[in-house]
């Protein structure tokens, strides 16, 4: 190991290097080699919905920003974007929920209110990362209005009943979803069986 000030040869600083790639590496593999843990919808209202790993399926969130500005008057932070988000969500999930603001079905709050604002992805390891995702609304002039529904969030439902949801400035969420959206019921147990659905 080499401290500060202190003199060694080209190996030394070679064998240096070696050992913190290694450790840089093995650190971001552990990280998502453990997979997650489940998915945080943040929505308009501040409300949140989990999804639990073995319930999703089609997961996409790509097309990233980031931006260091300030958020308030005692606050200069990181907010970070992504501007394609994809997921599949199974009919398990829709189970209901009971809230600050009310019980309601997930299904039926993700469908009847497009507002969702933010993804947080919870890893096993205990991390997580948060993401907004692009949102606007019918208030073209004005961006995204407070209680406007996001304009580009949009769903559709398979023959099983399960969810896809995506978020984007894209027009058609088969295209998205690359064929991905089964209504085969032999097709669509088929893949869900390939998936890893343990808890």
């Amino acid at each position: 190991m080499l401290y500060k000030g202190q003199i060694c040869t080209l190996k030394e600083r070679l064998e240096f290097l070696r050992f913190n790639f290694i450790r840089f590496f093995y650190k971001g593999y552990q990280r998502f080699h453990d997979d997650i843990k489940e998915i945080h919808l943040i929505l308009e209202n501040c409300d949140w919905i989990t999804i639990k790993r073995k319930h999703i399926g089609e997961f996409v969130l790509q097309d990233f920003e980031r931006q260091i500005c300030r958020q308030g008057m005692n606050r200069i932070g990181e907010l970070k974007f992504a501007n394609k988000f994809l997921i599949e969500i199974y009919k398990d999930a829709n189970t209901k929920v009971e809230s600050p603001f009310g019980k309601y079905n997930v299904f039926d709050r993700l469908t009847e209110w497009a507002d969702i604002t933010g993804v947080e992805i919870v890893f096993k390891t205990g991390e997580s990362e948060y993401y907004y995702v692009d949102y606007d609304s019918k208030e073209e002039s004005f961006g995204a209005e407070l209680g406007e529904e996001n304009i580009l969030q949009k769903y559709k439902f398979n023959d099983s009943g399960d969810l896809y949801l995506s978020i984007g400035k894209f027009e058609n969420i088969d295209d998205e979803f690359d064929g991905e959206i089964q209504n085969s019921e032999e097709a669509r147990n088929y893949k869900w069986n390939m998936y890893e659905l343990e808890e």
